[in-house]
């Protein structure tokens, strides 16, 4: 038979150290930047990736800082979302601009700027456990309206953080098979400028100015372009076109409908706004309203060109 001694390891030159599992929270590339739009409702504020290496985590506890350009009303209804699907209580951010670093309570909902600078989002139940080398996307979300429901101001600077640990640095994971804890990484989102989401409307400077020299339509020509114009959303939204609406601003002299009949909207695409306008009426200050079915949707910062 065969007979084994059992030797006691030494650590320091023979023995196996196994290391530690650990979880890496990272801004996500598609965490937002740039214009957000004024009383957006849930919108999101920040994206992060959190990746477990070693072993499966489980985090209990959430801690999110709302940095404002200055003390403002809180964000109303936050909440944060894992792979899309809500975690823990809506409740408003705190977006105390001074960064304190201060224990952040279990729960907030406050309609006045805060005192502390954190919102603690927690009782995840076994919801939050990322498995060894998976990766896992956490959203904040919140609306752009203060804790009374109320707008911001225009300007703002709106910059998301989620804190190291759960409550001021403190531990909030923990390993599923070695069963220590340790706190997580902090880690700042992009910075927001919080604008109003207005609609520009400018003259079509690729359209030149008609005279004498520079003749933009002829005496009985048909569909001749009288006047061009380029319409733009913002870049915190986009913007739904409905209606718009030509003025025959002509004060003394000529009329629109003393030179031109058969008048219409067309986008520099082609597509027609509304019903052609036959008849003109010989009225200054006349108005003529043209319905955009089904409504005209522009992209943030997008620009369309509409011919007369």
């Amino acid at each position: 038979s065969n007979s084994f001694a059992l030797i006691e390891s030494d650590t320091a030159s023979t023995g196996t150290l196994i290391n530690s599992g650990t979880l890496t929270v990272t801004r996500s590339a598609k965490s937002p930047t740039g214009n957000i739009a004024l009383s957006a409702l849930q919108q999101t504020l920040a994206g992060y990736d959190m990746t477990a290496y070693g072993e499966d985590i489980k985090v209990t506890t959430f801690a999110i800082r709302t940095g404002l350009s200055a003390d403002q009303e809180n964000l109303n209804n936050g909440k944060l979302l894992l792979d899309g699907t809500q975690i823990g209580i809506t409740q408003d951010l705190d977006s105390d601009a001074t960064a304190e670093n201060t224990a952040c309570p279990a729960t907030y909902d406050a309609s006045a700027a805060g005192t502390n600078s954190e919102t603690c989002f927690t009782n995840f139940g076994e919801s939050v456990i990322i498995k060894a080398g998976e990766t896992r996307k956490l959203s904040v979300v919140a609306d752009f309206l203060d804790g009374d429901g109320n707008a911001l101001a225009t300007g703002s600077t709106l910059t998301i953080t989620l804190m190291a640990g759960g409550d001021a640095a403190a531990v909030n994971a923990t390993r599923q098979s070695s069963l220590g804890t340790f706190a997580t990484n902090s880690m700042a989102a992009n910075q927001l400028t919080l604008t109003s989401g207005t609609i520009s409307l400018s003259k079509n400077l690729a359209f030149a100015d008609g005279n004498a020299s520079n003749a933009t339509g002829v005496v009985g020509g048909t569909s001749m372009k009288i006047g061009s114009f380029t319409i733009g959303a913002s870049s915190a939204e986009g913007a739904s076109v409905t209606s718009m609406t030509v003025y025959d601003e002509m004060d003394g002299g000529d009329t629109l409908s003393d030179l031109f009949q058969n008048m219409k909207l067309v986008t520099a695409a082609g597509k027609q706004i509304g019903t052609t306008k036959g008849t003109l009426t010989d009225t200054v200050n006349t108005t003529y309203t043209f319905s955009a079915t089904p409504a005209l949707e522009l992209a943030a910062s997008e620009q369309l060109v509409v011919n007369i």
